[in-house]
Order: C-alpha cells, then sequence, then structure tokens
C-alpha cells in the first residue's frame, strides 16, 4: 500500500495489536477499521508515532490509500487546531507525523477551553 502524501510504502506496525500502518518515508500512520478513537488512547503512543516529515500536512486532496476514493479534510472535535484526513467509503483515518502524539496530550490551554465549552452548554440547559 501506498502512502497519499509522499508515496512510500506503508507497512504494518508491530508496535500496537491496531490494524496501523506506517509510512516508511514521512512517518504518516493509516488508521483502519475504526482504530481512530482507540488509537487515541494509546499511553505508548510515542512507538508508533515517531518523527517524520510533517511538511506534508499542507496537501490537500488525497486519495484513500485503500479504495482511492478522497479523503475528506477533518478537524479534530477537542483539538481544533488538529487537522486529519478521513475516508468516507471505508473509515480509514491518516494522520500525518506527530498528530497522533499531539492527539493524546492535552495542553493546559487545551483542558482549560474544554471546561469552558462544557460550562457553556450546561448553562444554555440552564
Amino acid at each position: 500500500m501506498e502512502c497519499p502524501k509522499c508515496h512510500n510504502s506503508l507497512q504494518h506496525t508491530a508496535a500496537t495489536d491496531l490494524n496501523v500502518r506506517k509510512c516508511q518515508g514521512c512517518g504518516g500512520l493509516l488508521l483502519k477499521d475504526g482504530t481512530f478513537e482507540i488509537a487515541r488512547a494509546l499511553k505508548d503512543v510515542d512507538q508508533i508515532d515517531l518523527a517524520g516529515d510533517q511538511n506534508l500536512n499542507s496537501l490537500k486532496d488525497i486519495d484513500c490509500p485503500e479504495c482511492a476514493s478522497k479523503m475528506l479534510r477533518m478537524v479534530d472535535r477537542t483539538q481544533h487546531h488538529i487537522e486529519f484526513e478521513m475516508c468516507a467509503k471505508c473509515d480509514n483515518v491518516f494522520l500525518d507525523a506527530g498528530e497522533l502524539t499531539d492527539l493524546t496530550e492535552f495542553t493546559l490551554s487545551e483542558r482549560i477551553n474544554q471546561a469552558l465549552e462544557t460550562a457553556k452548554i450546561n448553562l444554555k440547559r440552564s
């Protein structure tokens, strides 16, 4: 399977039992079979999300390496600065190098913003 960003080989990673393929070039990750939310919770994410070419995040309009459908540009619902690609046809998710690590770590300002959003929602319900 070929990386949708740099066209190097996507290889299964043995660092986790999840169905994850890692690009041998840019370090991007292809998460298959609904493993995105599970991967977010990984404690040892640094074993699979090592440094790579983070300049490829600006590439848009990439095709899913599995089904060749256009992948949709998505924004994480809790960390709005993180953008990733998702295939609407087969639910594969592609994360650029470092994005999975970023998704698993909340900064203090992100925690404060999340608390403020929750407080606003609770006020509207009252």
